[in-house]
């Protein structure tokens, strides 16, 4: 199974692994997210949330985000930084999968920006146009040799803004583009021009919880616009191979 996929992502840029996270983790790690919340919030209606598909949650986050934007981002911040993330794509066989993936060993690998986004409906300030992640990081120069993994902890599509993905885009290497400020967009983003995504078919990943999209990091992508009524909760991770010529901290003079 695993040289097929591995097939699949040389040809397409991307694979899809479905059922990549069992709902026995998600509802491990679910637990761990509404003890968070309702610590920070102080509000113990949060326990009896049942799961991320619970519209209670949807309209609480939502007022959170809306009313006290600061504690929002306080549990945005502290996901981030928790063990609950992080043994969310350990324990799942995620990063074992990343690894072979990448045709090195377990221990070979650099496991960086594990993050959990919660995108309100309707809102895109943080949301980014066409671009490859291989623009923003010097971790590895050459973009084959870093994988991002995406994977929505509850049903996904194009009305609630789901990933999508130009297809074989991989092939054009880290396009040089300029940086870009757009007036209501927080952060700074370096595009890829329109005519490099017009080459490619542009494909929504229509997936479903736990299931994971596997891209290299130089394939153009982007968020679509969450137009639905919840908000659109992802878990992503970056794996770079440590080894490699092209990694950042490789010494560029070896010492005799």
């Amino acid at each position: 199974m695993l040289s097929k996929i591995s097939t699949k992502l040389k040809n397409n840029g991307f694979i899809v692994i479905k059922n990549a996270i069992s709902k026995k983790e998600i509802h491990y790690f679910f637990n761990f997210f509404k003890k968070l919340l309702s610590t920070y919030t102080n509000s113990n209606e949060v326990l009896a949330y049942n799961s991320f598909e619970d519209l209670r949650l949807h309209n609480f986050l939502i007022n959170l985000n809306k009313k006290n934007p600061k504690v929002f981002s306080s549990v945005y911040d502290t996901i981030i930084l928790s063990s609950a993330l992080r043994n969310f794509f350990v324990k799942s066989g995620i990063e074992k999968i990343a690894s072979r993936l990448l045709q090195v060993n377990d221990y070979e690998i650099c496991p960086r920006s594990q993050v959990l986004r919660m995108d309100p409906p309707n809102n895109n300030s943080h949301s980014y146009g066409w671009h490859q992640d291989s623009a923003y990081t010097n971790y590895n120069q050459n973009g084959l040799n870093a994988l991002i993994v995406w994977i929505p902890l509850l049903k996904v599509n194009k009305l609630n803004g789901t990933l999508k993905v130009c297809k074989n885009s991989h092939a054009e290497g880290t396009i040089k583009a300029k940086k870009y400020v757009k007036r209501g967009i927080i952060s700074e983003q370096i595009l890829v021009p329109d005519r490099f995504v017009k080459k490619y078919k542009m494909l929504d990943m229509n997936v479903n919880q736990g299931d994971a999209v596997i891209t290299y990091s130089n394939v153009i992508h982007k968020s679509g616009d969450n137009s639905s009524q919840l908000m659109r909760i992802t878990a992503l991770i970056r794996y770079h191979k440590i080894l490699s010529e092209d990694f950042f901290k490789f010494p560029k003079q070896k010492s005799h």
